[in-house]
């Protein structure tokens, strides 16, 4: 079923909507999965750990982002080689307001990034 991770914002909506009663939570213990060409893949995630600690678990850990690199098929591995260049070096800038005369396509923001 469509669930998800318990938000205040989400939950305060589906009140006001009336629609609380059909919330499905996700159990924030799993990892969050994405359905991709008719399969789940697993995304990486932590245990919500601070500092340090947390950071390391979520690369090292169980279903951390080295798993994810090197074991998941969600991405190609043009797109893992990518995805850690964008994680290491960060991402180009947005381009100057004079050249924003128009507004940026889905193609120009995923070429930029």
């Amino acid at each position: 079923p469509n669930s998800f991770a318990t938000q205040p914002s989400i939950v305060r909506i589906a009140h006001e909507l009336n629609i609380d009663d059909q919330l499905v939570f996700a159990d924030e213990s799993l990892p969050p999965w994405v359905n991709h060409n008719g399969k789940l893949h697993p995304l990486p995630k932590g245990q919500g750990g601070k500092g340090p600690k947390g950071q390391l678990e979520l690369v090292f850990g169980p279903n951390g982002v080295l798993k994810f690199a090197f074991v998941g098929d969600l991405l190609s591995w043009p797109g893992k080689i990518r995805a850690g260049i964008g994680a290491f070096l960060g991402h180009l800038p947005p381009p100057p307001p004079e050249e924003k005369s128009k507004e940026e396509t889905i193609r120009m923001w995923v070429e930029r990034i």
